[in-house]
């Protein structure tokens, strides 16, 4: 692999974990065929090898986004088109330029994948009339909010995730260094500060929620647990009647 391949996948890996690279079209169709099953993919590909790779796969719903990389944007400007090609985001010539596009498909991605159930007021008091998914996710919520933990198990529960986080992000560096850094002062500073950086808490969090994976909601259920003990102590300082406004994105 050349120095410059290299420097654009360091580039990725600090928005993507997990990046795969193909030399041929058919190995590239292959694996988006049989190894990819729920996730989304993100696809860069370079501007001949585009020409025929897109019209081969641009159908297939697991593809999101295409992003052709090359040296001279000239060279493709017309198969490239929106006309043509609806999930093509766009000709790069920079590998960085390439990044920030796919930092906001991917939280545009993410946003996506939420579910939203509406009930009545009626219908809420009637647990028969909710649906089996609204009913899962509400056992599923009890149960992690419901485990107790004293400073032993606590701390195995934290070891048992960074474990499992420091596997998953193995090749990622940058979250690497995260991880450790949550491993040394996750206490200080607290749950809610940890949410809401933007980092793998963050982003494992919300597809485990997204996907109802429970592997890895059970794996983070000790940060859930906190993570709810500080909103519920917050909203107890509230004073009655105060409009409190919170901002939170998706993604």
């Amino acid at each position: 692999m050349n120095n410059d391949i290299q420097t654009s996948i360091t580039a990725l890996r600090h928005i993507v974990n997990t990046i795969k690279t193909f030399d041929t079209c058919e190995s590239c169709i292959d694996f988006i065929n049989n190894q990819v099953k729920e996730e989304k993919v993100f696809l860069i590909v370079s501007g001949s090898l585009g020409q025929q790779l897109v019209p081969r796969i641009e159908h297939d719903i697991k593809l999101d986004s295409i992003y052709v990389f090359c040296l001279k944007k000239c060279n493709h400007e017309q198969w490239t088109s929106k006309e043509q090609h609806q999930k093509i985001k766009g000709i790069f010539i920079d590998i960085q330029d390439i990044c920030n596009r796919l930092k906001e498909d991917i939280k545009q991605s993410q946003h996506e994948l939420t579910s939203i159930q509406t009930l009545s007021s009626q219908t809420s008091r009637i647990s028969n009339y909710l649906d089996a998914s609204f009913m899962y996710s509400q056992l599923l919520k009890d149960i992690i909010l419901n485990i107790e933990y004293d400073d032993t198990t606590r701390e195995q529960a934290k070891k048992d995730f960074i474990d499992f986080c420091r596997i998953y992000y193995a090749e990622n560096n940058a979250e690497l260094c995260v991880i450790e850094e949550f491993e040394q002062n996750y206490s200080n500073p607290s749950p809610i500060w940890w949410y809401t950086r933007e980092c793998f808490i963050y982003s494992m969090l919300n597809r485990a929620l997204c996907k109802q994976d429970t592997e890895i909601l059970i794996k983070m259920n000790f940060f859930i647990y906190d993570l709810h003990q500080q909103l519920e102590h917050l909203h107890k300082t509230i004073n009655n009647g105060q409009i409190l406004t919170v901002y939170r994105g998706q993604g």
